[in-house]
């Protein structure tokens, strides 16, 4: 039999084809030969394409349509996940558009407050109350007939059903019904308890105050003024940084270098207004921004401080020479500067 490639035995290996056969010979049996059909070297599998149409009902004839719906599969899943992050993204730019622009879901703001009236008023009001009043703004509550102003006041106000309101202005006003044969003194009595009655309503959504849609331009400028000052002293307050217990990093002035505008985007870019607990997240932020960029640096600082802390810990445990104020010297300075950043953002 011959010797095998290398690439045809990675192949046996890899399932991607048979081992060799050898020939069959006289004596070991012309029946073995005749059922393998084996021929010297490496046999290529064939694939039943007949598998695919009976337990998934798709018909497949060559390899090259099996790759096709393979190549189809992992594009249909792409376009999911695309379509997902899609989604995800719109969601996050809609949440943004409402918070700077509050009406942004509402027609106007007639229709802000009729929502908003809903939802305070929901429970405490009767069902025909809140069924008159889900249709109507302020500016409708206006244009109400007499007769619906009237009934929609007690229907509030004594907390009466629809029908019950109706019954008791007829008998108020001693008619059948409120059309156009009343007389004219009914009629002027009516008019004016209707006024009052619209104006018992519409004080309703006087308490309901429209939120003001947010200039984005300027709220940015009063924020990027309001950090102004403080941006550059908490930058410079960073003298070292400390990355394990007993060993701290120390920041040289080029490591600062680009960091004030890193914080004025981290502040501009969410909108951080400045606050003792503003100024702390802000701080950690970019005490991991200096030691993200400078990281090659840190390693290199933590190998020397360790040896050295080692070396130090073994002399002083054979010598008794460790200073008495061990371990305060070393934060002094950055609790200092950490106070005057305190005082700037109160």
């Amino acid at each position: 039999m011959a010797e095998l490639t290398q690439e045809q035995k990675m192949a046996v290996i890899l399932g991607k084809a048979t081992p060799p056969v050898k020939e069959a010979t006289e004596t070991e049996g012309a029946t073995e030969g005749a059922s393998e059909g084996a021929v010297e070297g490496v046999k290529e599998p064939e694939l039943d394409f007949g598998v695919f149409e009976k337990k998934f009902g798709r018909k497949i004839e060559k390899e090259e349509d099996l790759k096709a719906l393979f190549e189809k599969a992992d594009k249909h899943e792409e376009l999911n996940k695309s379509y997902s992050e899609t989604v995800e993204k719109l969601n996050e730019y809609k949440g943004m558009a409402e918070k700077l622009d509050p009406l942004a879901n509402f027609l106007n703001e007639d229709e802000y407050k009729r929502q908003q009236l809903l939802i305070q008023k929901q429970g405490k009001l009767s069902d025909d109350a809140v069924k008159s009043l889900s249709v109507l703004t302020p500016n409708k509550v206006k244009e109400l007939s007499d007769a619906d102003a009237l009934k929609l006041s007690l229907m509030i106000d004594k907390d009466l059903t629809a029908k019950e309101a109706e019954d008791y202005l007829l008998n108020k006003y001693n008619v059948e019904d409120f059309g156009e044969d009343m007389d004219e003194r009914t009629k002027t009595v009516i008019k004016v308890d209707a006024k009052d009655a619209r104006k018992q309503v519409l004080k309703l959504y006087d308490g309901i105050s429209v939120p003001q849609k947010i200039d984005v331009e300027a709220a940015r400028a009063q924020n990027k003024q309001a950090w102004e000052r403080v941006i550059p002293e908490m930058v410079k307050s960073i003298d070292k940084i400390q990355v394990a217990e007993g060993i701290d990093f120390v920041v040289t002035d080029d490591m600062k270098k680009g960091m004030d505008a890193y914080v004025e985007s981290l502040v501009l870019s969410k909108q951080i207004k400045p606050s003792e607990a503003a100024g702390a997240e802000i701080l950690g932020h970019l005490k991991d921004e200096i030691l993200i960029r400078n990281i090659s640096s840190v390693v290199k600082s933590m190998e020397t401080d360790l040896r050295e802390k080692i070396k130090a810990e073994t002399r002083a445990y054979l010598h008794n020479d460790r200073p008495l104020d061990e371990g305060k010297r070393g934060t002094e300075t950055q609790l200092d500067n950490d106070a005057k950043v305190r005082r700037l953002l109160n």
